[in-house]
């Protein structure tokens, strides 16, 4: 809805405002009006939404109007539709002088408690002496919400804090759970230490007291347990008064009450807060006393009060232990604790304890991350990998955020970082080292190389790992050195700084440290020369995989590492490998894609293991040019059928020629092995060749597997094959396979339209996501009219599936009628978005572009997501909204993320050609790694500034090939551009 009115505010307006008598859409209404102006009207709406909905997230909307929106809610106010308390919060000048006016309209109002607690939380002292005489009135009872407001206004008022006191040992007489609640929270609000011994001693008390009254009397039936129940509510919000912030009480009393055992460790996470020295170790120890997710996400929640850098590892450790409710609990606190900490840090850098001081450096490091996705094990990934790189752990792991600003600044934070890389504490230094990589500042990164030469080993592997991910190629030399270091530890660390630097010139330190008897090292600097190697790693590479060919996993990264080169040697000494034995090196030379490699596989086309000719046709197959379709066909004949299914699959390559490989893969189609069958169907379908789709239909009307043959014809994308497809009888499996192909095979259809909606009549849920996946693309636009089966708007009968929450299909309709451009699916499909993760999530970020400008601020959060495939989408779908708006979130994302998938939005940010990017282009083409000084020299050649001219020059004459071409080429292009 805010997208018609973006469009035109008086014409989208007058449209959204038909859907007001609608109350599931009535606040969406209301949202649009505010957006286009509409105030007066959108705070009436608002109103009727109250009575609704969740009032808090209503009255936050309320205040956010302004003051266009006093004169309705003033008078909304004066005829009790809003409470007073609510009304003083909207923020408005004159909410006060309205108060008042009400409160001297009628006597009743001088003994509201409501009214004059609303005064009270606008700091109106004029409401303290009337306060101060109705909660010391016999007559008047307990009155909690001003008991609370009033103390919240007492500090040092003696005659307050007594009139609080007063109203409080009313709440006493009735043993009323609800009230006790009550009374601690006003006690707590006093905010004055002098107050709360007297306090602690009465609540003490009233929470070990032996008697049950009241409404917990009748609890004993339901088994609860005498008295129980009722201290532990009791026992819950004694918290309150206990946490407050300079109380001088002793920690014994909460250690008491905590040692009852009721299960209320999350109530006391606050008060722990108020004992400095001593908080982290309480927390850890309470939180792991938590029976449960439950208590344990409440102690979480409660964990954002800790005013120190221990918070970070607080919740990073339950994170990464805990399950899916502890994750959610943490994610909901993450960023709130981020901006805590980077507010706190520097002045913990500057304690006395170098405990504090080490663990503030580790915390700034630990808020520039994200949260990673739940669906990703960043540490499971790096294991089973060996430690192949920090750079790409990183670039798929979690996205590095942009640091929320902090009560102090991050330019606070960050100058106070760069002292400690001179802190007298190792454990400090090390610390500071391994935060400076994460954050990648200037004022930090000078610091590093100095801490190469350190004496402690732990300080060492921290400055070299965090040069590795800042991608400091001026240190190489330095780094180089390091993989002679007395500790594998950090000799292993070199080799990944220099892996995640991706420079030809660290090759010849490499490859002297392919002789290192540590078999991690040799692992890393395996993985190192996969990016960093050249021509004059083969030699040493080869000698490597000839000591170790029996040994499968040292063998494999070197034959990894040669077929990353690439080169014609690289391809012999895979050869001499394989003639070894080893076929992952013959396989490997399918990744060497040249007439060298192609010979070389040749040789042994007609070895007598068919493993070995399994090996070559899949390797054939992946190079897919260069002469190979030949040799491929000729393996099809092969009297192993594992051979020929390798062929069958290769001749599917996209640079197979096509008049060789069709009639042999038709003729396989045939085949009696299903399996041949299918894969040559699977291969047809990617050759894309219009030739097949008769055939393909027949063999469908004959019975063929529906879900290889009918998939084929849908990944061929040949119109001719629909009608044909939407005449077969197709119930089952067929059914389902046509539903998936149709969306490829047609844009906007009826008939395919008809087939889709049809069957989401069907029992099959599987079936009815594929129609309604179908329904996405093929009813865009349609109108049934006539039709007594289906509603004449495609759109109503994906609404109805989105209303069934039967099963997941309703999330798919969700998705569908977004894609319809139906506003009535926005509302669920941001609820989707907030509240999934993984692929679930990338389609609602995919479905959230199709509205435009609407989603723009929602899909600026997602390019911080720790989620790799989700901040990609989010920005491909940014560039294709365009616009200011989305370029600047781009640009935002740009400036801050420190990983490969700045390179992704380098790209997506290039082709909206802003110009207000240069001086970050040119930035990166200076000081950034080479593949985001590739990717900044093509947006530099997209934006066709002639300013940059001259700088693309500049790092052609000093970058690697890769960057030599792309600036050449981005400069060529701006100077046509330039001429014309």
């Amino acid at each position: 809805m805010k997208t018609l009115v973006a469009l035109d505010k008086e014409r989208g307006a007058a449209e959204v405002r038909k859907y007001k008598s609608d109350v599931d859409l009535r606040e969406y209404v209301a949202d649009a009006l505010a957006a286009a102006g509409k105030t007066e009207e959108a705070a009436e709406l608002y109103l009727e939404c109250r009575v609704d909905y969740h009032q808090a997230d209503i009255d936050e909307k309320l205040s956010k109007l302004g003051e266009a929106a006093e004169k309705p809610l003033k008078e909304a106010v004066r005829a009790g539709r809003i409470p007073f308390m609510a009304f003083a919060g909207y923020g408005f000048k004159n909410a006060a002088a309205v108060l008042w006016e009400i409160y001297g309209s009628s006597d009743e109002y001088k003994t509201d408690g409501g009214m004059l607690a609303a005064l009270l939380s606008l700091k109106e002292e004029r409401a303290k002496a009337p306060a101060i005489k109705l909660l010391t009135s016999p007559d008047s009872g307990f009155l909690p919400g001003l008991a609370e407001a009033l103390a919240s206004n007492a500090s040092g008022d003696d005659e307050a804090a007594e009139a609080v006191f007063e109203n409080i040992k009313r709440a006493e007489v009735d043993y009323s759970g609800d009230e006790k609640d009550s009374a601690f929270l006003a006690v707590a609000a006093l905010h004055d230490p002098k107050y709360h011994d007297r306090a602690a001693e009465a609540f003490h008390e009233m929470a070990t007291a032996e008697s049950c009254e009241g409404k917990y009397r009748d609890w004993d039936r339901w088994g609860i347990g005498e008295c129980k129940h009722a201290r532990k509510e009791v026992f819950r919000n004694a918290a309150s008064c206990f946490a407050v912030e300079g109380s001088t009480l002793s920690y014994e009393p909460v250690e008491e009450l905590l040692n009852e055992g009721l299960d209320v460790q999350s109530q006391f996470a606050r008060a722990l807060n108020s004992y400095p020295g001593r908080p982290f170790e309480k927390f850890s120890e309470h939180y792991a006393a938590c029976g449960d997710d439950d208590c344990r996400s409440k102690f979480i929640s409660a964990a954002s009060e800790l005013k120190s850098a221990y918070l970070a590892r607080f919740l990073k450790t339950t994170y990464d232990e805990g399950g899916a409710a502890v994750k959610k609990a943490v994610r909901s606190e993450w960023e709130d604790a981020r901006k805590v900490i980077i507010g706190i840090a520097p002045a913990q850098l500057q304690d006395k304890d170098p405990a504090v001081r080490a663990e503030a450096a580790w915390a700034l490091g630990a808020v520039t991350q994200s949260l990673p996705g739940e669906g990703f094990d960043v540490r499971g990934w790096a294991d089973g990998m060996m430690r192949f790189s920090l750079a790409m752990i990183y670039a798929i792991g979690g996205i590095t955020a942009p640091l929320p600003p902090g009560p102090g600044g991050l330019d606070a934070a960050v100058k106070a970082l760069a002292e400690a890389l001179l802190d007298a504490d190792p454990r400090v230094r090390a610390n500071a080292a391994q935060a400076a990589g994460l954050i990648n500042d200037e004022r930090v990164k000078a610091g590093l190389p100095a801490l190469l030469d350190d004496k402690d080993r732990e300080v060492r592997l921290q400055a070299v790992t965090a040069l590795g991910l800042i991608g400091y190629r001026a240190v190489i030399p330095r780094v180089g050195e390091l993989l002679k270091d007395a500790s594998p530890g950090v000799r292993i660390a070199a080799a990944e700084a220099l892996c995640a630097m991706r420079d030809k010139r660290a090759a010849p330190y490499l490859n002297a440290a392919l002789q290192d008897k540590n078999h991690g090292v040799y692992l890393a600097v395996l993985s190192a020369l996969v990016n960093s190697g050249d021509a004059s790693s083969v030699k040493p590479l080869s000698d490597a995989l000839a000591l170790r060919s029996r040994d499968p996993a040292a063998a494999k990264p070197a034959i990894d590492a040669l077929a990353a080169i690439g080169d014609e040697l690289a391809a012999q000494a895979l050869y001499a490998a394989a003639d070894r034995g080893n076929l992952d090196a013959l396989a490997a030379l399918g990744r060497i894609k040249s007439p060298g490699s192609v010979a070389l596989l040749l040789r042994r086309k007609d070895d007598k293991n068919p493993a070995v000719r399994r090996t070559i046709a899949e390797a054939l197959g992946n190079i897919s040019s260069f002469g190979v379709t030949g040799p491929l066909v000729d393996f099809t004949s092969d009297p192993e059928q594992e051979v020929i299914h390798a062929a069958v699959y290769g001749l599917g390559g996209a640079d197979v020629e096509k008049d060789a490989a069709l009639p042999v893969l038709l003729r396989l189609a045939r085949s009696g092995d299903a399996e041949i069958a299918g894969g040559a169907a699977i291969a047809l379908g990617s050759l894309k060749d219009p030739r097949a789709v008769e055939p393909l239909l027949a063999a469908v009307k004959n019975g063929a597997d529906p879900y290889t043959f009918i998939g084929a014809l849908g990944s061929i994308g040949d119109k001719r094959a629909l009608l044909p497809l939407l005449a077969e009888k197709a119930d089952g499996e067929k059914a389902l396979a046509v539903l998936r192909a149709i969306p490829n095979l047609s844009g906007p259809d009826e008939q395919a339209c008809r087939y889709a909606l049809l069957a989401l009549y069907t029992e099959d849920s599987a079936a009815r996501t594929a129609a309604l996946s179908a329904a996405e693309k093929v009813c865009r636009g349609i109108s049934l009219r006539g039709d007594e089966n289906l509603p004449s708007s495609p759109a109503d009968m994906v609404y109805i599936e989105m209303l069934d929450r039967g099963d997941g299909v309703s999330k798919q309709a969700i998705l569908s009628l977004a894609g319809l451009g139906d506003i009535r699916a926005l509302g669920e499909l941001r609820h989707i978005h907030n509240t999934s993760e993984g692929l679930e999530k990338v389609a609602a970020v995919r479905t959230l572009g199709k509205f435009g400008g609407a989603a723009i601020s929602i899909l600026a959060e997602d390019l911080a997501s720790g989620d790799f495939y989700v901040a990609d989408e989010a920005s491909g779908q940014l560039a294709e909204i365009g616009g200011k708006e989305a370029a600047e979130a781009l640009l935002t994302a740009v400036r801050y993320v420190k990983n490969d998938m700045r390179v992704i939005f380098l790209n997506r940010l290039g082709h909206l050609k802003y110009a207000p990017a240069y001086d970050t282009y040119s930035g990166l083409l200076e000081r950034g790694n080479v593949k985001e000084q590739i990717a900044s020299a093509f947006a530099l050649g997209e934006l066709g500034d002639p300013r940059a001219i001259e700088l693309l020059r500049k790092a052609g004459a000093v970058g690697d090939e890769r960057l030599k071409e792309a600036a050449a080429a981005a400069a060529s292009e701006i100077e046509k551009a330039h001429v014309r």
